[in-house]
């Protein structure tokens, strides 16, 4: 599957879509194809390293349609 994934903060330059693996489906879980998505301003912290929680490598895009 493709993914925006970012390694280390910074700017909008770190954000790397890329093939990641399709996670296995888990029981009670389904599985949906997403036409678009978007990135919060969470996410956007996240990238700038304002969030000292976050580890990294990171997969960013959790608004989803």
């Amino acid at each position: 599957m493709k993914a925006v994934k970012i390694y280390q903060a910074g700017g909008p330059e770190q954000l790397i879509y890329q093939d990641v693996p399709t996670p296995d489906i888990k029981e009670g879980w389904s599985q949906v194809k997403i036409k678009g998505f978007g990135i919060n301003h969470s996410e956007i912290f996240t990238r700038e390293g304002k969030s000292p929680s976050v580890q990294f490598p990171r997969i960013l895009g959790s608004e989803i349609f």
